[in-house]
């Protein structure tokens, strides 16, 4: 099998799971190939973990997971549209 190559401003993603005695994990990552983000890829980053920030400061016991989801919909668009 022919190994792929990956240029400079492409992504790559890894999507990676556990399992552990009956508890299971799984962590997906995404970066650049190069180690710098293009100013779209940048743009991306940035709204997904401001949405994140938002989602983590409104987590608490009795919060519908609606609202979280519509919060973060509501963050990517916002620092999308800007």
């Amino acid at each position: 099998n022919e190994t792929p190559r990956h240029g400079a401003g492409e992504m790559k993603l890894h999507d990676m799971g556990a399992e552990y005695h009956g508890y299971t994990a799984d962590v997906t990552c995404t970066f650049p190939v190069d180690g710098y983000f293009t100013k779209e890829q940048k743009l991306v980053y940035e709204a997904v973990w401001e949405a994140t920030l938002a989602v983590e400061q409104m987590l608490c016991p009795g919060v519908d997971y609606r609202e979280m989801h519509l919060l973060a919909e509501r963050t990517l668009l916002e620092k999308m549209v800007d």
